[in-house]
């Protein structure tokens, strides 16, 4: 910087303490130009003088070259690049000063959701106590089920208050679940035989399967059902829709099934003759009996010629003489 006068010693001063206590970003920025423009001012004005020196100096010593006086840099230039460096320096500040206030933001909301679950916990926590002791074991499994499911990913860390609440093991729970994962047919295995499984497991596996729409067993055991004429057919279509669905077309009875045919309940050989000899009297309904049961169960071995048979023998007793004279009268 150039020459400091008393007056100017007292303003750098002054712009000093400004710049340490305002947080005004304009403010600094419009003191610093000040000074910098003040210090090119004094550069300029001591260049000056020391040319003037030289010129004097070059009459007193005409024989001394020019070429060995150094050029002084552009002061102008020196102050471009401050400029350019304090605008840059303003600009990072400001830049950390949103970081920090968008970091601030978004705590203050975590702080705030982590509050909201604290207080969400202890009402659950109480409602629990209230609860547990009048709950049906396979409502409270299902409750479980869904705690689960719903805070594994979104709060894993308030299960293990809650599970220790409701009596459960969370480590078992886990184990469920990385056991089975997405595989459905695994799961449905599990349900068809809920005599080898705990409740609990049997809840979790039923929820993830609704989840991925393939929550198959009330349809399965609707099929074993009309299979054991508890249901009858129209019975059998609401409890199996819409994993099977029937349409009723000119042609007969078409029926679609998206329940894997592994999982579908048998067509044993006992099946087939009690139901025979219990719908002996209405052969229009056996045989309705007949065309689903062959579409939908799966056959034990040699089954499929007694159920022909069956159905054989049903629309010979369904047909009266005058129309079996008929049909000979047209094939003569």
């Amino acid at each position: 910087m150039g020459r400091i006068t008393k007056y100017s010693d007292l303003a750098l001063k002054a712009a000093a303490e400004m710049l340490e206590s305002s947080r005004n970003q304009s403010l600094k920025a419009s003191v610093i130009k000040t000074v910098l423009g003040y210090d090119l001012r004094q550069r300029e004005l001591a260049v000056s003088n020391k040319g003037e020196r030289r010129k004097r100096a070059e009459r007193k010593e005409p024989g001394k070259s020019r070429s060995e006086d150094q050029k002084p840099p552009s002061a102008a230039n020196s102050l471009d690049k401050d400029w350019s460096d304090l605008k840059a320096e303003l600009e990072k500040e400001a830049k950390l000063e949103r970081d920090l206030k968008e970091a601030k933001r978004e705590a203050a909301m975590a702080l705030k959701t982590v509050a909201q679950l604290e207080e969400y916990f202890k009402v659950t926590h109480q409602l629990i106590k209230r609860v547990a002791p009048s709950a049906p074991a396979e409502k409270w499994s299902d409750c479980a089920a869904e705690s689960f499911e719903k805070l594994k990913s979104t709060a894993p860390e308030l299960l293990p208050h809650l599970f220790e609440s409701m009596g459960f093991n969370l480590e078992e729970w886990y184990s469920w679940d990385s056991k089975y994962g997405q595989n459905s047919d695994l799961m449905l295995g599990a349900l068809l035989c809920p005599e080898k499984h705990e409740p609990e497991k049997l809840s979790l596996l039923r929820l993830k399967l609704a989840a991925m729409h393939r929550d198959y067993i009330a349809a399965i055991n609707a099929v074993r059902d009309y299979r054991d004429l508890r249901i009858d057919l129209n019975k059998l279509k609401k409890l199996t829709h819409p994993h099977i669905m029937f349409l009723d077309l000119d042609s007969g009875l078409r029926i679609k099934n998206v329940i894997p045919e592994k999982f579908m309940p048998r067509l044993t050989e006992a099946a087939l003759r009690d139901a025979s000899a219990t719908m002996q009297n209405d052969p229009s309904e056996k045989l309705k009996w007949l065309e689903v049961v062959r579409e939908l169960l799966k056959a034990d071995s040699g089954i499929d010629l007694l159920l022909l048979m069956e159905q054989s023998a049903t629309l010979a007793q369904q047909t009266s003489p005058v129309e079996i004279l008929d049909d000979n009268k047209r094939l003569r």
